[in-house]
């Protein structure tokens, strides 16, 4: 699986944890309490999941690239990350 098909099932997954919250809060919301405080905090949770895992302009013109048939990727942050922390142990 290409990094930017992953990218797009964690937007949509942290789409439908947002609904789900959302729901979640709506029918805690006659139970002025903690658990209606709770599930508040859980749909501000997933509204910045959703916002983090939105799509950058880098996803965006891969998948339009894939779409018209090339096979192109975004290329991962994190193993440049490992490499660094990896010179620095060394």
């Amino acid at each position: 699986m290409k990094n930017s098909e992953r990218m797009e099932k964690i937007h949509e997954t942290a789409q439908q944890l947002k609904e789900l919250a959302e729901d979640l809060w709506i029918l805690t919301q006659t139970n002025e309490g903690e658990l209606e405080h709770e599930a508040y905090q859980m749909v501000c949770l997933a509204q910045h999941l959703q916002t983090l895992s939105a799509p950058t302009e880098a996803h965006k013109l891969a998948m339009k690239l894939q779409e018209q048939g090339f096979d192109v990727d975004i290329v991962s942050r994190y193993p440049l990350k490992q490499n660094k922390n990896s010179k620095l142990l060394a």
